[in-house]
């Protein structure tokens, strides 16, 4: 019989719904016929399956985020319901998927999250996808998350401004790093500017400079001023005077001989012969 299952497809089954249960333990709801859903709109083919009766599974996936905390779903501002049931012949045949908004998302948003499940589908056909499934519903809520969070980041005039500081310092980094490139075009528009604030200082200096000798100050340029520096310093040299020179000279031999005199120690010439006599007896 064409559309019979062997033990080997209902053990893959039973194996699966074993390792969902390990993964997401109390989120993997196993739903009453009540709380089935009325149409698959995430399963391509799903007119053409045959579930038999199969329990169908509920879980419900939010966003990743940093600051989940504990992980209360409440504290989400969306998030999908994903249900699914194993088909007659899975996992060579698709199974049954459905999706559905918890709240926050728009109908044209929960049919694009349909889309990436169906596209899941065909990726992985022939072999256990729901985990598959799973993760797209994961990566859909979580690009969506960023997208929504980037457009709320651009309509904040503080994190306009964030941004804008952060772009300019990273644009003085790499004139750091780098400098600015040179052209033909850049150096003649420096150099008119360069040749301006010149003219503009020369002229300011010039009337600076008329000013001041208005107000009986010599102006002294940058060029005066640094020879006025480096000229070696003028010796004042007294006139000289021939007259006082002979003078004070006289003056300072009346003053050696009065030196002279007062180191006499009482000697004469006679004493000094009676001293001679003296020792030529003691000697003859």
């Amino acid at each position: 019989m064409a559309d019979a299952e062997d033990e080997s497809q209902l053990e893959e089954q039973m194996l699966e719904i074993e390792a969902l249960q390990s993964i997401y333990m109390e989120d993997l709801l196993e739903l009453a016929e009540s709380s089935h859903p009325h149409q698959w709109n995430a399963s391509p083919s799903a007119a053409s399956l045959s579930r038999d009766d199969k329990p169908v599974y509920m879980i419900q996936v939010y966003p990743q985020r940093e600051d989940d905390g504990d992980g209360d779903p409440s504290s989400h501002e969306f998030g999908i319901e994903l249900y699914f049931a194993h088909a007659r012949g899975y996992p060579e045949r698709a199974p049954f998927a459905h999706v559905s908004s918890v709240r926050g998302l728009s109908v044209s948003q929960v049919a694009q999250c349909a889309d990436a499940v169906s596209a899941a589908v065909e990726e992985n056909a022939g072999m256990p996808m729901i985990f598959s499934l799973v993760t797209s519903v994961q990566e859909w809520l979580n690009s969506l998350a960023e997208e929504q969070q980037s457009e709320a980041k651009a309509n904040d005039p503080m994190e306009q401004e964030r941004q804008r500081r952060l772009e300019e310092e990273e644009r003085i980094q790499k004139l750091r790093k780098h400098g600015h490139d040179v052209t033909v075009d850049s150096f003649l528009a420096w150099r008119e500017q360069f040749l301006v604030e010149s003219a503009a200082s020369r002229e300011a200096a010039e009337r600076a400079a008329a000013e001041k000798g208005e107000k009986g100050t010599e102006a002294v340029n940058g060029k005066a001023w640094f020879l006025q520096q480096q000229a070696p310093a003028e010796v004042e040299v007294e006139e000289y005077d021939e007259e006082a020179f002979v003078e004070e000279s006289e003056d300072d031999e009346d003053e050696n001989e009065d030196e002279e005199g007062e180191f006499d120690f009482g000697t004469s010439d006679s004493d000094d012969d009676d001293l001679l006599d003296e020792i030529e007896a003691t000697l003859g």
